[in-house]
């Protein structure tokens, strides 16, 4: 065996791992914040507000876990094809439901600081968009630096999150998602 024969089943395996991460990571960007109760001083609107919050980020939660467990057994032909349109893709396309949701209630909660948590979904699908054509181009440096704007920017919604008093989510949702698609 050639070292280059020895060497590609290491390289999948860390195209696997890479590209995983950033599928899980799209998912914990999203709900890296989402649910919890709401302080008693708001007023009822805003309370159902955040009790709304709390149900869609239980909503993606299941969703997420159910789309790990699915992928799997989807007869891929390569990891990158796996993690690109059997995560990405999909994971993408909660973001923006997530997204939508969350910031319709934004009205409602009253509160500046759920406002910023619901906001950052849109730069936060920008940068996985440009991540999902970065894996697709097999562009692997450039979905490292990208998977790594998503990961700050994923932290940046969760602390925005618990300022705002939504804490029901504070779970590495990466965790989650590798838990579920690996039984």
């Amino acid at each position: 065996m050639t070292n280059s024969t020895l060497a590609r089943p290491c390289l999948e395996k860390a195209v696997l791992r890479l590209l995983l991460s950033v599928a899980a990571a799209i998912a914990l960007i999203a709900l890296a914040g989402c649910g919890g109760s709401s302080p008693p001083s708001r007023d009822a609107a805003s309370r159902e507000a955040f009790a709304h919050a709390n149900a869609n980020c239980q909503w993606m939660l299941h969703e997420v876990r159910h789309l790990a467990k699915g992928v799997l057994n989807s007869g891929y032909n390569s990891n990158l094809e796996l993690t690109t349109e059997g995560f990405g893709k999909p994971g993408i396309k909660l973001v923006k439901r997530i997204a939508r949701r969350q910031q319709a209630l934004q009205a409602a909660a009253k509160d500046p600081k759920y406002a910023l948590y619901a906001e950052l979904f849109d730069p936060i699908i920008v940068l996985a968009e440009q991540r999902l054509r970065a894996g697709q181009a097999n562009e692997l440096a450039e979905s490292q630096i990208l998977q790594n704007q998503l990961t700050a920017l994923g932290n940046e919604q969760r602390e925005a999150a618990h300022q705002a008093g939504l804490r029901s989510c504070d779970v590495d949702f990466l965790d989650a998602m590798v838990r579920a698609a690996t039984g």
